[in-house]
């Protein structure tokens, strides 16, 4: 379920009420678990993502890769 703060897009932009981005996701709930929270990964997901984009990051910007 991805619950959108319908206030804040529609300040933002007038043109298109329909027109939704990410940064208009208040909260995003997976299986009964929120993983993401005023724009931010929460919870043990957070944790893997970081160490998942961190080793990724590693590989891209080593010499190797290059």
């Amino acid at each position: 379920m991805i619950i959108v703060d319908v206030q804040r897009a529609r300040r933002a932009r007038h043109h298109d009420r329909h027109e939704r981005r990410p940064s208009d996701v208040e909260t995003v709930i997976v299986e009964g678990e929120i993983v993401e929270s005023e724009g931010a990964l929460v919870g043990p997901h957070a944790e893997r993502a970081l160490r998942l984009i961190t080793a990724s990051n590693e590989r891209l910007m080593s010499p190797a890769a290059v």
